[in-house]
This record gives structure tokens, C-alpha cells and sequence, in this order.
């Protein structure tokens, strides 16, 4: 190589190595925060009192500020009210030690819902008049099965039952095991998840609730002892008339006072309970046919006389 390569070359090692040497001392200083504190003539720390700075100190410092001025409150107070607060503080330690806890049971709804009732229709409509039959139900066609609840606490009086049964593959022609869940009615939240229970359809609740418990097999957790009672087939329909007996009442009264017959009550609420009665197809044909035919053969009396 020529010389003069040579010191070109060194020359722009040099110009090189002095941008390098200033980018970095532009970039980072010569001696950093920990450095100069290391360097200083002061007693060296560690990095943990260098990072925290001096707040132990200045915390000890308000601590001992804290006790001295409370020592100068209780020298300036006299001995009377010294005595007067420590007296208070003893009567509340005390207070608070003894005191029971209140617990404030809220009232369900179920029973304000009835106060309200009770309020709006008055007593003497309440007693459903002698001489007239109570309303008929409707009666369902029912099957009992067994399943086991799933899930209880997301519906109100309404549980999960997953109900264990077989299928029929039409093509390969056998029986497949399958569950299918119901959505069971409990009238009184008598069910725990992890029971075995009997319960019945044709008991239509809701749109998509048509199942009702009849009894509990075996019970999961706590004994049937200490749950509400599963009420039978009968007291649910008793339940179910006293209910239709109330509401048919009001609907009486309400009708008596638009029309202005609140004297002649008993005459309304026949008419009522009549316009209410559920009466299905079939049995509307058979009526139909018997009042046609009784008709007929009355007619026939009359020509024949």
C-alpha cells in the first residue's frame, strides 16, 4: 500500500474515533448521579438509602415532632379533663364490646305483594257467596318422571332437572342414551341442586315452564326435615282456586261499580264466574249437542200434545 493511503486511512480512523468519543459524552455525561455521590467527600450510603433518599429520617423526625406536641397538649389540658376522656374511651370500648350486632331481616316480596292485596279488596268481599259454586280448574293430562336438579337459584321458584332417557336411531336402528333438561316448578323453594325428584307434567306456570315437583326421593345435602314442604297434587289446586276465588271477586266488584249495581254483588259475580268459566272444544260440542237435543225432544212434547 502507498504511504499516502496509508495516512489517509489513519487520519480517518482518527476523525472517526473523536465523532464516536463526542456523540457519547453529548449523549451520556461523565459522571453519573451514583458517581458523583460515590465521589463526594460525603460518608458513602448504600444504593438503597441513596435511592429512597433521607424519608426514614424525615419519618423519624415527624414521629419525634408528633410525641412532643402531644406531650405538650397533655401537659397544657388539666388532670379533670385527662380523666373526663380516658372515662369516654373506657365507656365506648365498652359500649362497642357489649353491643349486638342488628340485623334488619328484609320482608320478602311475596308478603308485600299480599299486604297490597289485602289493602285494595276489602273484607267483606273476601268471603265468595254460598250459593255459587267454586270455579273449576283446568285439568291436564299428566306424566310422572325422574330426573335429577341441576341448577336452582336463577329463576325464581323454578329449578334445572336433567331427566335421563333413551332414544331410537332410526338408521342404525338402536336405543342411544340421552338428557334432556326440564324447567321444573317449585312452589316453595323446596329443592337443593343435587336432588332426586319425581315431577309431573301438565302444569303449565309460564310459556316455557310446563312441570311441577311431586315429591323429593333423595334429598342431597340437607334432609327433607329442614326444607319447606313439597305440597301435593290437592294443594295445589286448593291453592290454585282460593286464588281464582279472589280474583274473580275483584274482577266482580270492579264491574258491579261500573255499571252501578254494588247492592245486587252476589247476581254480578254469578254472571262473572259464568263469562269466566273455561269451557274447552270438545266439551262445547257436547253441550251444544245436549241443549240442541233437549230442544228437539221438547218441541216434539209440545206437537205431539
Amino acid at each position: 500500500m502507498a504511504p499516502s493511503n496509508i495516512l489517509r486511512s489513519s487520519l480517518l480512523l482518527s476523525s472517526t474515533a473523536a465523532r464516536s468519543s463526542t456523540r457519547l459524552a453529548s449523549t451520556f455525561p461523565l459522571q453519573t448521579r451514583y458517581a458523583a455521590a460515590i465521589n463526594a467527600s460525603q460518608p458513602r450510603r448504600s444504593i438503597w438509602t441513596f435511592l429512597s433518599g433521607d424519608k426514614p429520617q424525615e419519618q423519624a423526625a415527624k414521629k419525634d415532632e408528633n410525641a412532643e406536641n402531644q406531650l405538650e397538649e397533655q401537659a397544657a389540658t388539666p388532670l379533670e379533663a385527662q380523666q373526663e376522656q380516658q372515662l369516654d374511651a373506657q365507656n365506648l370500648a365498652s359500649a362497642s364490646s357489649t353491643a349486638e350486632p342488628q340485623t334488619i331481616k328484609p320482608i320478602p316480596i311475596i308478603e308485600q305483594v299480599k299486604e297490597v292485596e289485602e289493602e285494595l279488596l276489602p273484607s267483606d268481599q273476601t268471603a265468595w257467596p254460598s250459593n255459587i259454586p267454586p270455579p273449576s280448574i283446568r285439568q291436564y293430562p299428566y306424566t310422572l318422571k325422574r330426573g335429577t336438579v341441576t341448577s336452582v337459584g336463577l329463576m325464581s321458584k323454578t329449578v334445572r332437572v336433567a331427566y335421563q332417557h333413551r332414544e331410537w336411531d332410526r338408521k342404525i336402528r338402536k336405543y342411544y342414551p340421552k338428557t334432556t333438561t326440564y324447567l321444573v316448578h317449585d312452589p316453595r323453594n323446596s329443592l337443593r341442586e343435587g336432588d332426586v325428584i319425581e315431577f309431573s307434567s301438565g302444569a303449565p306456570r309460564a310459556p316455557n315452564v310446563r312441570h311441577v315437583v311431586e315429591r323429593i326421593i333423595a334429598p342431597f345435602g340437607v334432609g327433607v326435615e329442614d326444607r319447606p314442604a313439597v305440597p301435593t297434587r290437592q294443594e295445589r289446586e286448593e291453592e290454585m282456586v282460593q286464588k281464582r276465588m279472589v280474583k274473580l271477586l275483584r274482577k266482580a266488584a270492579k264491574v258491579a261499580e261500573q255499571e252501578g249495581k254494588e247492592g245486587d254483588i252476589e247476581q254480578v259475580t254469578r254472571r262473572v264466574v259464568e263469562s269466566k268459566e273455561h269451557v274447552g272444544r270438545i266439551r262445547g260440542l257436547v253441550i251444544e249437542r245436549a241443549t240442541a237435543s233437549a230442544a228437539a225432544a221438547a218441541a216434539q212434547s209440545q206437537a205431539s200434545a
